[in-house]
Order: C-alpha cells, then sequence, then structure tokens
C-alpha cells in the first residue's frame, strides 16, 4: 500500500490497473473508430476515446485519479472505499493535479488526432 501523498498519489495498485484497463479499452475503441472512420470527415472523433484512453495511461502512470483528485478523496483499497482528504490545502494541491493531468491527456490525443487528420 502506498501512503497518500497531496498532488502525487491518491491511488493504489487496484485503482491503477483499473485505469490502464480504461486506457486500454479507449485505445481498441480509437484503433476501430480510425479504421472506419478514416475517409470520412468525422476522422476528428476518434479524439474524445484517444482522450479517454491516454487519461487512463497517465493517471495510471502518475498514480493519480482525477476524479478522486476533484472530490478530495483518495483510495488504496477496493473500489467503493475512498477516503476523504481533510486539510484543505490538500485538496487544492489535487485540484491542480487533476487539472495538470486533464490538460496533459488532452494535448497527448490532441497532437495523436491531428497526426491522424493529416494522414
Amino acid at each position: 500500500m502506498t501512503p497518500y501523498v497531496p498532488g502525487t498519489c491518491n491511488i493504489g495498485s487496484r485503482e491503477k490497473r483499473s485505469r490502464v484497463r480504461i486506457g486500454i479499452l479507449f485505445a481498441l475503441i480509437s484503433v476501430f473508430l480510425a479504421f472506419f472512420l478514416f475517409h470520412s470527415e468525422f476522422k476528428w472523433l476518434i479524439f474524445v476515446p484517444l482522450f479517454i484512453s491516454v487519461l487512463g495511461f497517465v493517471q495510471a502512470k502518475q498514480n493519480f485519479c482525477v476524479y478522486y483528485g476533484l472530490r478530495g478523496e483518495y483510495n488504496f483499497k477496493e473500489r467503493g472505499s475512498a477516503k476523504k482528504v481533510l486539510q484543505t490545502q490538500n485538496n487544492k494541491k489535487d485540484i491542480f493535479q487533476s487539472i495538470k493531468l486533464v490538460l496533459i491527456s488532452a494535448i497527448i490525443a490532441a497532437a495523436i488526432t491531428i497526426v491522424f487528420l493529416l494522414i
């Protein structure tokens, strides 16, 4: 079990595995959409599953859940056993980290989408 570290670590190994599974699932959905939308004017729609996929992998890599961070929670046990972050300063760090991870994921997904649009 990894201890909660404000703005750095708010999930344990079970939650990390869940984020990786989400990343893989939405990466496969992205590939599926890319194949079927390749000659379509709606190619840009792959951004949505790409973003979710990238966000899943980024959260797993960073040991940090955006949802928990925005809600002021952390979880190192099974799903549904999240604990509240009690200090306001820690909540602020978690919110900042959540926003940062969303922006990083959006930039990566946008870059991949742009490359796909240019092919």
